[in-house]
């Protein structure tokens, strides 16, 4: 009787180890919330890109506003290829960066949902908008999107906000983006 209580012990604390690993790990592949502060004296940039409905190539526009810590970027690109046909830097500064950041952190940039489909094509007819956090390497941290036909995308947050926040950051915002196309035309620009 002794060694089968001990072997019953034995086989409960094999089931209780494996059971403490296999939690420990699953808890720790979970993505880390993303805290956008800490990144206010880095080379790491915000972007905030809008990506104009399906139309011809040469009719497609895009508007991307990048922030980082010593300098905002305003780029028109024109076509699915990426070609920039303008682009205008403006200077920045550390602490800006980091209040810029804060307000973005407290308007939910980095907001997430699940979805199971990519954003190419999502919203044929309006707007796909990306929201990326880029290390000085290159890579995001972040690559979220959302669209202005609905509650679609992998950003669980609301857009308006975010994109006034960015907007605010260029000079002359809409003289320098005054003509691009980005939603059909003939369509409201949806109200977030």
């Amino acid at each position: 009787m002794r060694y089968f209580v001990g072997f019953l012990i034995f086989i409960g604390l094999f089931i209780l180890a494996f059971i403490l690993i296999f939690h420990h790990s699953s808890h720790s592949t979970a993505a880390k919330p993303i805290v956008l502060g800490n990144y206010a004296n880095t080379n790491t940039v915000v972007q905030f890109t809008i990506d104009g409905p399906v139309v011809y190539d040469s009719s497609h526009n895009e508007i991307q506003i990048t922030v980082g810590q010593y300098q905002n970027t305003l780029n028109i690109i024109q076509g699915y290829q990426g070609n920039v046909v303008k682009s205008e830097n403006f200077p920045n500064n550390e602490p800006a960066y980091n209040v810029f950041l804060n307000a973005l952190q407290i308007a939910g940039f980095t907001k997430s949902q699940k979805f199971n489909y990519p954003s190419t094509g999502a919203c044929a007819t309006g707007d796909v908008y990306h929201l990326s956090v880029i290390d000085d390497f290159g890579t995001n941290i972040q690559d979220l999107w959302a669209t202005t036909c609905g509650n679609e995308g992998t950003f669980g947050g609301v857009v308006s906000p975010i994109q006034n926040l960015f907007e605010a950051q260029i000079p002359n915002y809409n003289k320098e983006t005054a003509g691009v196309q980005v939603l059909a035309q003939g369509q409201p620009q949806p109200a977030f």
